[in-house]
């Protein structure tokens, strides 16, 4: 029977009408209908298990985006440079925990807000601010700036760009260098201290050497000149005793005699060449004991030719001091000393402070020494000349050799002492040297 009424059709259940539609007892529309009925099922089915799939993907995806944030936020807070990103407007975006440890804030605290207000306790940019320089360059900035607290810090503006090429904000990264740039200083300090003593130690190694050298020399010249000096001097004497008489014969012949005081000028001269030839090859190991400064110094003055001119005057704080020397030895650096004196004195062309004055003083010094000064009021030296002024043929006068000074060097720093010099030009010399004091009967120093 058919039926003409849909809305009853409806009612039936769906199995029923199957079977009847199946018996061909249904019009095509109504068979359509069914059919289109019995298929809906399966469609929800396949689209909820679409929709389910969609969401398992998504939480899949949300849960990979958290562990990645995670991972990203757990690196970036292990490390210990201040971090930070910020947009055009220099408002905080994100930042690390240094960064929020370094002000005392949370990162809720600090995300929202322009960075200098925080870094910089202002209200616009920090002068020479990297960020904001790297948003109007587009380009990396840095520089390194020192706190009022004198830290030094480095920072830079790392310029953030997207997918197209359009500058979406600036990693800020500021690092404290201080203690590093303290250590460099220091590094640099011990750098710079080295090369000095590096090059103090290659120096006296150098003027060792020298020494060494010239006392080699010294030493050769003093055994040759202690071998020929008899044969040297018999020809001398002879020489010497000739003019004397021609000199002593002759009567009127001034040019005559002027030759011969030539002569005889000469061969004293020579003479003292081979005494202080001499005089080198005695400059040995001293024999010390203790002896009156006060003796040495006259029996020097003697040795030394000098008697009424030019005056002498001596300045000893105690008459009574005693140095503990070879005595033979002093006296010889000393006779040296104040015959470079006088002859600087009686041979100088230049106006001088005085009029010809010899002073030696002495007195008690630190570290158990005498100090014994010796001034004159010759022409005085070149400062230029003060480094070479104790070699062995270095004489700033005209017709010197160059051995006394190198004699008394060698006697005084053979006893353990030193010697020294300064000058004024026009204003005399002044020779300092130091020898060892002897100490007093009983005294335990």
């Amino acid at each position: 029977m058919p039926y003409r009424n849909m809305s009853i059709l409806k009612k039936w259940p769906l199995a029923t009408r199957l079977r009847e539609d199946r018996r061909g007892n249904r019009r095509p529309q109504e068979r359509q209908w069914l059919l289109e009925r019995s298929l809906q099922p399966k469609k929800l089915l396949a689209s909820s298990a679409a929709l389910i799939g969609q969401i398992v993907e998504q939480r899949r995806t949300e849960r990979a985006l958290r562990e990645s944030e995670a991972q990203k936020q757990a690196i970036f807070d292990g490390i210990t440079t201040n971090i930070a990103f910020v947009n055009l407007d220099m408002e905080i975006l994100w930042v690390n925990k240094a960064a929020t440890a370094s002000v005392g804030k949370t990162p809720e605290g600090m995300i929202g807000r322009r960075c200098y207000e925080f870094w910089g306790n202002s209200v616009k940019p920090c002068p020479d601010c990297p960020t904001l320089k790297a948003i109007q360059t587009k380009k990396p900035e840095h520089i390194t700036v020192v706190t009022p607290d004198g830290r030094i810090w480095d920072e830079k503006g790392e310029p953030v760009f997207d997918p197209d090429g359009n500058l979406i904000g600036v990693v800020e990264i500021a690092e404290d260098i201080t203690d590093r740039k303290r250590a460099e200083a220091k590094l640099q300090e011990y750098a710079n201290r080295l090369e000095e003593m590096v090059e103090a130690r290659t120096q006296a190694l150098k003027k060792a050497q020298d020494e060494l050298l010239i006392k080699e020399r010294l030493a050769v010249m003093g055994h040759f000149a202690g071998s020929i000096s008899h044969e040297l001097r018999n020809p001398l004497a002879a020489i010497d005793t000739a003019a004397y008489l021609l000199k002593s014969r002759l009567d009127g012949d001034e040019k005559t005699r002027e030759n011969l005081d030539r002569i005889y000028r000469n061969v004293r001269k020579a003479d003292t060449i081979i005494q202080s030839l001499l005089d080198l090859s005695r400059v040995k190991k001293p024999d010390p004991s203790p002896h009156p400064l006060a003796d040495i110094v006259s029996d020097s003055l003697k040795s030394a030719g000098v008697s009424g001119s030019p005056a002498v005057r001596r300045d000893f704080s105690d008459g009574r001091i005693r140095i503990t020397g070879d005595r033979e030895q002093i006296r010889m650096a000393l006779t040296n000393l104040f015959r470079n004196a006088v002859e600087a004195m009686a041979g100088s062309d230049v106006p001088v402070a005085g009029s010809g004055e010899l002073v030696i003083a002495a007195r008690p010094a630190a570290d158990g020494m005498v100090e014994i000064t010796v001034t004159d009021t010759g022409p005085g030296f070149a400062e230029e000349h003060l480094d070479r002024l104790f070699e062995p043929l270095f004489s700033t006068k005209t017709h010197g050799f160059g051995f006394g000074l190198s004699i008394v060097r060698m006697v005084v720093e053979n006893h353990g002492g030193a010697i020294t010099a300064r000058s004024e030009p026009g204003r005399g010399a002044t020779f300092t040297l130091t020898l060892p004091l002897a100490h007093k009967e009983g005294s335990s120093t």
